[in-house]
């Protein structure tokens, strides 16, 4: 069989995960079905749902396999509507095979009969969840440490400009028009000394964006978050 013949399926489903013995069976079931690849994985968006990769001796198994799980199994919604997002569907286009397997491993929570050695590259490549969290700690912990002298040396600062004349000749409203102390600025510049200081190869606005959100969003408070992410854009 040359690797024309073979069709490469690749969708998902909002299935839940107590239902991953009935779709192994019902995929082993499909005699033009030669292995597949089903990843298990949950979203604070979606909640649990499925992603698969299907191998096929020929075209039409997405159609039926649609038909018995998602509409007649599941009464799954195949089109987005109002607030309501898509709970089906399939991949048109698989520019990047290799890519696409590294992104439905990436949780290691898998059901497969797909040869060793291909779920092997698909590992090599995935992108690893825990090693991005580990990336991101080293950075959060310092930032910590950082914001809690910079806070306090501010406070200090206005504490001292509030018993010189300057401060006390100012309008009643410039002195209290924002109480917050500002961080972004100091804190980019922060990140910014400690990627260059653990020599990364390259420092982008993504990668220092990334930092501060996953910083921002993890200490800060709703109306701080709020604060940073709307009113320091005006």
């Amino acid at each position: 069989m040359t690797n024309e013949e073979i069709q490469i399926e690749a969708f998902m489903g909002h299935v839940p995960h107590s239902l991953v013995e009935y779709v192994v069976q019902t995929l082993e079931s499909y005699e033009e079905v030669i292995c597949y690849l089903v990843a298990l994985e949950t979203s604070t968006k979606v909640g649990e749902h499925m992603h698969f990769i299907v191998k096929t001796v020929k075209s039409g198994f997405y159609e039926k396999f649609r038909e018995r799980v998602f509409k007649r199994k599941l009464a799954l919604r195949g089109k987005a509507l109002k607030n309501k997002p898509r709970q089906y569907g399939k991949i048109k286009d698989i520019k990047d095979y290799e890519k696409l397997g590294a992104y439905t491993v990436k949780d290691a929570n898998i059901r497969t009969n797909f040869p060793q050695d291909e779920i092997d590259i698909f590992c090599q490549k995935s992108y690893k969840k825990f090693e991005l969290e580990g990336y991101y700690s080293q950075f959060l912990d310092k930032i910590d440490k950082f914001v809690e002298k910079h806070i306090t040396q501010e406070k200090a600062d206005r504490l001292a400009l509030q018993k010189t004349e300057a401060w006390i000749n100012q309008p009643y409203f410039e002195k209290n028009k924002d109480e917050r102390i500002n961080l972004d600025y100091p804190v980019k510049i922060f990140i910014i000394k400690e990627l260059k200081d653990s020599n990364t190869e390259s420092i982008t606005k993504g990668k220092i964006d990334a930092i501060w959100n996953r910083w921002m969003s993890s200490r800060m408070d709703p109306e701080d978050i709020y604060y940073y992410i709307y009113q320091k854009r005006a």
